[in-house]
């Protein structure tokens, strides 16, 4: 594990005798396995990258997104406090129906308007404040210092399909996580989602028709 860690695109920018043992010890839950057997480092793995979601009228409303296919690859980032913030310091949370009524209910926020994958919630006003309503796309990038939130003009999608086909054709008999799915060829190809991107829904949802993957 700390061989992979410590290969490139995957290092912890931290550097020097027991670098990666004490950034384990902060974030242990941040190293994952890869589709193809090594570990990475999600922060680093992902950082500069943007991952885009069309608004629903319901997160318009209630200044939310949803983890979705588009967002799947970042929810665990919100383990650490590091994603618990938008780069400008204001907070966000990861809330689930299931253990979060009372988040929701103070936020006025009926359940039916948040699935079982939960949803990461802004603080009132956030979405309006970018411009942004139903039907409008925003994209969220991985940075050092949290996700940074941002309205996003037009689509334009990077070369995320094929890869992301071919690695869930590879093992038709074997689900696999779409998040874990997107990280592995992530690892293979330092430029996706380095520009705003957000295709890896739609490859997804026709590859788990045909192979009965559970969706995230």
């Amino acid at each position: 594990m700390v061989r992979e860690l410590a290969a490139p695109g995957r290092a912890p920018r931290r550097r020097g005798p027991g670098a990666v043992a004490a950034i384990l010890d902060e974030d242990c839950e941040l190293g994952m396995p890869l589709a193809d057997g090594r570990w990475a480092w999600i922060p680093a793995l992902l950082d500069g990258r943007v991952f885009t979601h069309r608004l629903s009228a319901l997160e318009a409303e209630f200044d939310m997104t949803a983890f979705g296919p588009d967002l799947a690859p970042l929810a665990m980032l919100t383990e650490s406090q590091t994603y618990q913030r938008l780069t400008d310091g204001s907070p966000l949370a990861d809330v689930s129906p299931f253990r979060d009524g009372d988040v929701l209910a103070g936020r006025g926020v009926p359940a039916i308007a948040v699935g079982d994958g939960g949803v990461l919630l802004f603080e009132p006003g956030r979405l309006a404040a970018l411009g942004v309503g139903a039907g409008d796309l925003v994209g969220l990038r991985v940075t050092a210092d949290g996700f940074e939130l941002a309205a996003v003009e037009a689509l334009r999608t990077c070369e995320v399909g094929a890869p992301l086909a071919a690695l869930l054709e590879e093992r038709p008999d074997q689900p696999e996580m779409l998040d874990v799915a997107v990280w592995t060829v992530c690892a293979a190809a330092d430029g996706l989602f380095q520009r705003d991107a957000g295709r890896q829904g739609r490859v997804y949802r026709r590859n788990q028709k045909r192979t009965n993957t559970p969706d995230t």
